[in-house]
């Protein structure tokens, strides 16, 4: 009897994802929320973060122009491998894929292990504001490695937990999650310009006053004029967190009920949603801290102060209602289980197309007749992710999970070739995407090379900036995940072959059944 080259005749996923879940699981892809906080803690003098968050949005277009019209052609779950593996080539997008799913796993790590600064940060600025010591010690404790790693594992084992045990909730996990956090950050926006900038600095030299310095001195310590430069050089921090991680409802495509209708809108709305959250962030920042004083805080801001410039601080500091500020301190954080919620699902996707088109063991493409959850999957998510939290806290730094970021510039860049190349393909001619041109050239192949250009650019900027890329723990995770690809690739396309006459390269001729 002829072996079947896919595991089975379908998925076994069902249709559980409304047009609101796709939207959601790709504001939890953007991590606004990290975004914002990392941005606000690094800006540097002549800066206008404002322009770099509009830029980034604008050079992503073309990137989510391609993926919606992959989206609807080829819905598969995986999204993005599925359509890499059919369109450029299976020994190119079979390594990369178990390569960027562990990476995946690094940035859950990292946004796992920012909830307790987040926390930290607000905490640390309500002790500060209402005279509260016992705050103040929670605030210091949270960043201690033993506690920063408890509290990591904590919020992310309920993720896994919750996709495992009652995975019908997993997307509406990350729905509820986003939605609290995006009221939260509307109410903290309003509450900033209704308190105001004199709310602020009389904060700020109170808190700063005995540390010999005060608003002033920081907001006049460099009076450096717009820098078109020193704008551009904060965009690589948006790329870490915000504007090109358009992958999650691709890679979820075949689970959502009516992607062809209102469905086929869900990245474009979810772009310019998460444009219009994290500017307006930035944009009350400004008005309410003062541009200058935002710039020079990071690198001006006294070392043995309480606590750290950031976005959050900054709101807890200008707003006056107890209420309100303990509102800020528990729902920005939100934005971090949302985006652990994404992780979870998204490599849960990777990893089970992977194993559906038999590059990984069977094993991960079974759906539990008890959960109905790829339980298999979910446990290696919390096993890898879990190593990373600590190796990172007690053997590497937080900020060394930023480098591997490179190699999701490197997938994205390749990902473009493959909406180049699908016009050579002979069912390209039947498509959505060939009904859409500019002239006689395909509107696919013209965002395709665009959004090519924009990510070999990427990638080349975060293997020369060392503040980026270019640390030993980013390289060598990012060198052994790729080779781990590589070596169980080769192994399975030979075994295959050998002990089940299945040839791989017949595989990938064909798009996998839903």
């Amino acid at each position: 009897m002829e072996k079947k080259l896919f595991i089975r005749e379908s998925s076994g996923l069902i249709k559980d994802a409304s047009v609101l879940d796709a939207i959601m699981i790709n504001l939890g892809n953007m991590s606004a929320g990290a975004g914002i906080y990392f941005v606000s803690s690094a800006l540097i003098p002549g800066s206008n973060a404002i322009l770099t968050s509009i830029i980034g949005l604008l050079l992503t277009i073309p990137q989510a122009i391609m993926y919606t019209l992959l989206m609807i052609d080829i819905p598969r779950t995986g999204g993005d491998y599925v359509w890499m593996s059919r369109l450029v080539s299976p020994w190119i997008a079979s390594p990369l894929a178990i390569g960027l799913a562990l990476q995946t796993l690094a940035y859950i790590a990292l946004i796992a292990l920012s909830v307790p600064s987040f926390l930290s940060s607000s905490l640390g600025a309500l002790s500060v504001i209402y005279s509260n010591p016992g705050l103040s010690t929670v605030s210091s404790m949270l960043l201690s490695p033993v506690y920063t790693a408890i509290l990591a594992a904590v919020v992310f084992s309920i993720g896994i937990a919750v996709n495992i045990f009652r995975p019908k909730f997993g997307f509406m996990f990350i729905s509820v999650t986003a939605i609290i956090a995006i009221i939260s950050t509307i109410v903290t926006l309003a509450s900033m310009l209704y308190y105001g900038h004199s709310a602020f600095v009389s904060s700020v030299n109170s808190l700063l006053a005995p540390y010999n310095t005060t608003y002033y001195k920081i907001e006049t310590a460099s009076s450096s004029p717009f820098s078109f430069l020193a704008t551009m050089s904060l965009l690589p921090l948006f790329v870490v967190f915000i504007y090109p991680w358009l992958n999650a409802s691709p890679s979820i495509a075949a689970e959502i009920r009516g992607l062809h209708k209102k469905g086929k809108y869900n990245l474009y709305l979810s772009l310019l949603f998460t444009g219009l959250i994290v500017t307006l962030s930035l944009a009350v920042m400004y008005n309410v801290v003062g541009i200058n004083f935002a710039n020079n805080a990071p690198s001006n801001w006294p070392s043995n102060a309480p606590i750290s410039p950031n976005f959050l601080t900054y709101a807890i500091l200008t707003i006056k209602n107890p209420i309100i500020d303990w509102i800020v301190a528990i729902g920005f954080p939100f934005w971090d289980l949302a985006t652990i919620g994404y992780g979870i699902a998204i490599f849960a996707r990777y990893v089970f197309a992977l194993s559906f088109d038999r590059v990984l063991p069977e094993k991960f493409a079974y759906i539990s007749a008890k959960f109905k959850s790829p339980i298999y999957i979910h446990l290696l998510d919390f096993a890898g992710t879990m190593i990373i939290i600590l190796v990172s806290i007690f053997f590497a730094s937080i900020y060394d999970l930023f480098g591997t970021t490179l190699l999701g510039m490197i997938w994205f860049a390749i990902v473009s070739l493959g909406g180049i190349f699908y016009v050579k393909k002979s069912f390209f001619k039947d498509s959505n995407a060939s009904r859409f041109r500019i002239g006689k050239i395909p509107v696919i192949v013209i965002a395709s090379a665009l959004s090519f250009i924009y990510f070999v650019y990427l990638a080349y900027v975060f293997i020369t900036d060392p503040a980026l890329g270019g640390n030993t723990f980013a390289d060598e995770f990012i060198g052994i995940a790729v080779l781990v690809g590589v070596i169980i690739y080769i192994l399975r396309y030979y075994t295959l072959k050998k002990n089940e006459g299945i040839d791989l390269r017949l595989l990938y001729q064909e798009i996998p059944p839903e």
